[in-house]
């Protein structure tokens, strides 16, 4: 399309070249610039699509000299001189041409791609060959292969330099073998014969030769080929192959160490009815020369009768599955050169990105607001006499106690404390035997599930000390009082199984118990937080301004603002909600996070439908939304500093996409901002802190607002339905999927986005179209062709009227449909060529349907230009 473009555009002369008094003339010139300067927005877009960053930048530097220009000519009315113009832009093709990093990437690409397939074919071998153990030792490098496809794309899309490679030779030895051969079974294939000599009375123009194969000389188990051979002593068997199975007899014949195959003249007419078939020769090949390899071919001298023929020669295949001596295998050793990328320069930019999130998280924990420091602090506690019910636990303390009590005698406080609490430790082990004396089995059971509760309660807190110095004493004592349970378990364990399972299932219940405990008491807190904020609704603080919510918001700018702040809060979680292991809060998060991702996409989607009524609720809405900002930021109490400086900022994206509005469609800006103040007029009487959630609402339009009929010159290109011609079909699918390569990993993941997977649903929808337009166009079903000409004719006809009507702000469009208008007459004229009388008829046909079209326009309303007739198909 930019080729033709081209011709079609006036040429734009270099640098220093002369030029004619038409081309320095003051008609000319803003022409040729705003063509020029259409031009370079295109190849922006396209570059910036490409990822071809630099030549965008120039671009965008040239778009802004262009733009002055023609301005400049414009008002002043004076001549430019066109030597000064810059050339047309570059393609994408061309810049990835010159750009040495491209190619070396594309170089990488495609041999990593290439050794991931040949390493498939590898793999998938051994597994036919049965040898499954060295098919999983393929996987693995074939997964680092695709890993290094997934760091070169990364590093490709950052602009960072080509990496180097290493080359490294590896051999895989792959057992040979005959997938054609069933298992248990061999093949006698006989591919030739030479220099054959005929029995008497047998000539060479009358002799029709076929085989026979068989073990030694069994005639029951002997073979005839189908295959017959006429007329020629140096026959060429291509279909004279036997098959046998390794049976029982196998094993019995394997004594005679050979199979015999035999060629026979076939009799013909009467004599075939009193004689048997003549015996040209018979060859021998024996077991041991085929047992060592898979595949073979013999070359042998026959026999007729006892006498060998010299100069006679049999080229006879014997093959197998597989070989049959482990000893000597018949295998292929395949040798494979594998190009590994050095990558220093990846692990270098993870080890400093992971340098920089370790130093944002440490200034994050420094600048954390006391309270919040003291939230995060866990203070564990050592358990005390209360806590512990372990026999064996509460005597080591006691003993502990009384060394400890030896070293403070004379200390007469410190001695008095010691000595209280060693007796209460005394009270409950005697309280504890006793209770173990009782010989009661429900209080002994009870006893060993509390010690089991107490073992799990002291691992936890293992797992939460610090590696400060007091926790670290903490966690070795607790370690200790593990020790002493596990050792008293163990003796349960060894002297009554069953006291020991008894007491697991008591425990279990124990705990089943303390959770239901925990939920009911969560559950009254959750309670009593409700009630509260119940009270605190129907009493709501004048001083107090709550941020706005989701559903008070319609402004684009202000939804990708709070999608970013949420996206940077996730990100140390994001690996986590992959992994389906982060916590509530930031599954929270991540919900809130989706709910502004669905509403960006679907207010995006009300901006781009060109539907004027729409745009214009739209920018009422937020002009409301500013409004209610700026009162609420008014409101806000001095402890409510940081939701000031937020509402304020949100006003400000407010007025930056209002004056982008208002540069754009003044008068669509006008009639927006009149509808709003209309709304926020009767709204005056409650002026609500926050914004009321509603719909958009549709402005009314003054007399300066563009209505229908203007809304209607804002075009679009034709839908799948609407297209028939292949070469178009072709066209826009060659375009999607040249749209959709960036994202071909996240649509194999499944985690492309609604906008991709819909681009991605109507590419399958233009390619299976293009192949039902060449299944109608190869069918040589000559009705069915003739409608398909009308319907392509009328394409070009409805195209040809959408070019015409085009606006000047959609040129881009413009290029498309007059491309594919000489696309359609590329086709036609191969058709006219080919099939004359049927392009006329079609022809004719076409112009009948335009002309019913075009009828009623003379009286009634414009109406939308002419729909193809639908083609019926038939099974």
């Amino acid at each position: 399309q930019q080729q033709q473009q081209q011709q079609h555009r006036p040429k734009i002369p270099g640098h220093g070249t002369a030029h004619t008094p038409l081309q320095r003339s003051a008609s000319s010139s803003p022409g040729v610039i705003f063509e020029l300067l259409l031009d370079y927005q295109n190849a922006l877009q396209e570059h910036r699509h490409a990822r071809n960053h630099n030549y965008a930048k120039r671009c965008e530097e040239t778009i802004g000299v262009l733009h002055d220009a023609h301005e400049y000519i414009k008002k002043t009315g004076k001549t430019f001189d066109l030597s000064k113009l810059p050339g047309p832009p570059k393609t994408v093709q061309e810049v990835r041409d010159e750009d040495p990093n491209y190619q070396a990437y594309k170089t990488l690409k495609e041999t990593t791609r290439g050794q991931m397939e040949e390493l498939m074919d590898i793999a998938e071998r051994y597994k036919k060959a049965g040898d499954h153990t060295k098919a999983k030792q393929v996987a693995p490098v074939i997964k680092r292969f695709q890993t290094q496809m997934a760091q070169l794309k990364q590093m490709e899309m950052a602009g960072r330099p080509p990496p180097t490679s290493k080359i490294v030779q590896k051999d895989f030895t792959i057992p040979k073998f005959n997938a054609d051969i069933p298992e248990n079974c061999f093949r006698v294939r006989l591919l030739n014969a030479k220099n054959l000599v005929l029995p008497d009375g047998v000539t060479e123009s009358h002799c029709r030769l076929y085989a026979r194969c068989s073990y030694g000389k069994d005639d029951v188990q002997e073979l005839r080929s189908e295959e017959r051979v006429k007329h020629t002593i140096n026959p060429t068997f291509e279909n004279t192959e036997f098959m046998f199975e390794m049976d029982s007899k196998f094993e019995r014949y394997c004594n005679r160490r050979k199979v015999l195959v035999s060629l026979y003249n076939e009799r013909s007419g009467l004599s075939s009815w009193v004689a048997k078939d003549d015996n040209v020769c018979t060859a021998e090949v024996t077991f041991e020369k085929f047992l060592e390899t898979s595949l073979h071919v013999h070359t042998v001298n026959p026999k007729q009768g006892k006498k060998k023929l010299r100069h006679s020669t049999m080229d006879i295949e014997i093959a197998t599955r597989q070989c049959f001596t482990e000893e000597k295998q018949d295998v292929d050793v395949v040798s494979v050169n594998l190009m590994f990328v050095v990558t220093d320069q990846i692990r270098a930019k993870k080890v400093d990105d992971a340098i920089g999130n370790k130093l944002n998280a440490i200034d994050k924990i420094l600048h954390r607001e006391p309270s919040q420091q003291q939230q995060q602090q866990v203070t564990l506690a050592p358990p005390t006499v209360d806590d512990i019910t372990c026999l064996t636990i509460l005597t080591s303390n006691i003993k502990e106690i009384s060394s400890f009590a030896l070293g403070v005698k004379a200390n007469a406080p410190a001695l008095a404390q010691l000595n209280a609490k060693k007796a209460r430790y005394m009270e409950k082990v005697h309280e504890t035997q006793r209770l173990l004396r009782s010989g009661n089995v429900q209080t002994t059971t009870s006893y060993y599930a509390d010690i089991i509760l107490e073992l799990s309660k002291y691992k936890k807190m293992i797992a939460q000390c610090s590696n400060a110095s007091a926790q670290q004493k903490l966690a070795k004592k607790l370690n200790n009082y593990v020790l002493c349970i596990n050792k008293e378990l163990k003796m349960l364990k060894e002297r009554d199984a069953t006291q020991y399972s008894l007491a697991i299932e008591e425990a279990k219940r124990k705990q089943h118990l303390q959770q239901q405990q925990q939920r009911q008491k969560q559950l009254q807190q959750q309670q009593r937080q409700k009630q509260l904020e119940q009270q605190q609704r129907q009493q709501p603080s004048s001083q107090s301004v709550k941020p706005p919510d989701i559903t008070d918001m319609t402004s684009v700018s202000v939804l990708m603002a709070r999608f970013n702040d949420l996206s940077a809060k996730l990100k140390p979680y994001e690996a986590a909600l992959r992994g389906g292991t982060a916590s509530g809060a930031a599954v929270t998060l991540d919900g809130e996070r989706t709910k502004f991702r669905k509403k960006i996409q679907a207010t995006n989607a009300i901006m781009n439908s060109q539907d004027m009524e729409k745009i214009g609720g739209y920018l009422a809405n937020i002009i409301i939304e500013q409004f209610h900002y700026k009162t609420m930021a008014s409101a806000c109490s001095p402890q409510q500093q940081s939701l000031k400086a937020q509402l304020m900022n949100f006003v400000e994206l407010i007025s930056i996409e209002l004056q982008e509005a208002h540069e754009q469609a003044p008068p669509l800006y006008e009639s927006s901002m009149k509808s709003a103040k209309e709304i926020l007029a009767k709204e005056a009487q409650t002026t609500p802190l926050r914004p009321q959630s509603r719909e958009l609402e549709i402005p009314q339009h003054s007399a300066d607002v563009p209505t229908s009929p203007q809304r209607q010159a804002v075009l679009k290109l034709p839908s799948v339905n609407e297209t028939y011609c292949s070469s178009v079909l072709l066209a826009r699918y060659q375009a999607l999927d040249e749209k959709l390569k960036p994202f071909g990993a996240k649509l194999k993941d499944g985690t492309a986005s609604d906008a991709v997977l819909d681009m991605s649903t109507m590419r399958t929808k233009f390619m299976k179209k293009y192949q039902l337009m060449n299944a109608i166009m190869a069918s040589g079903d000559m009705d069915k062709i003739e409608d398909y000409v009308v319907n392509i004719l009328l394409e070009r006809a409805r195209y040809m009227k959408m070019v015409a009507t085009c606006p000047p702000q959609q040129e881009g469009l413009k290029g498309q449909l007059t491309g594919f208008v000489n696309l359609i007459g590329i086709q036609l004229g191969e058709v006219e060529k080919g099939v004359p009388e049927l392009y006329a008829s079609a022809q004719k046909k076409a112009k009948e349907n335009l002309a019913v079209k075009d009828e009623p326009q003379q009286t009634a309303k414009p109406s939308p230009t002419p729909e193809p007739r639908a083609i019926v198909l038939k099974l």
